[in-house]
């Protein structure tokens, strides 16, 4: 059943080809238009728990969570990678308390996860040339 879903699979997708410069542009065009386009509540939500951490909610951080922004349903490793992310922010003054964000702001909180998959596009391309099929 694997060898022949292998063969459906390369017949699908044609010989291996190596990464080309035209593939990379191709992947930052579509990262930048899904970047500007989309946008879920969560983001900002996520990113704004981050100030929580940096305004000193360490031992009560999910309570000062749903004062300011509602329930938090994230790991604090999770929103501590997000605190440091904001920590710019913070120091600048841009930011001077916690609280559910929109506008310009949640650019700056799309931006950690979008360079996160792009940073991990070259491993999972090797990943995909290593498990995918062969020629």
């Amino acid at each position: 059943m694997t060898e022949r879903l292998r063969v459906t699979v390369r017949g699908w997708l044609g010989p291996e080809t190596p990464l080309q410069p035209w593939h990379v542009v191709i992947f930052a065009l579509q990262c930048v238009f899904l970047f500007v386009s989309y946008q879920h509540h969560d983001i900002g939500h996520t990113g704004g728990a981050g100030f929580v951490w940096l305004s000193g909610h360490v031992a009560d951080f999910y309570d000062a969570c749903k004062v300011t922004a509602g329930l938090h349903n994230y790991l604090p490793s999770t929103t501590l990678v997000f605190a440091l992310w904001d920590l710019p922010l913070w120091l600048l003054g841009v930011v001077k308390a916690p609280e559910l964000f929109t506008g310009p702001i949640n650019f700056w909180f799309k931006l950690l996860p979008t360079a996160v998959m792009f940073g991990c596009a070259p491993v999972l391309f090797a990943i995909g040339k290593e498990l995918g099929p062969t020629s």
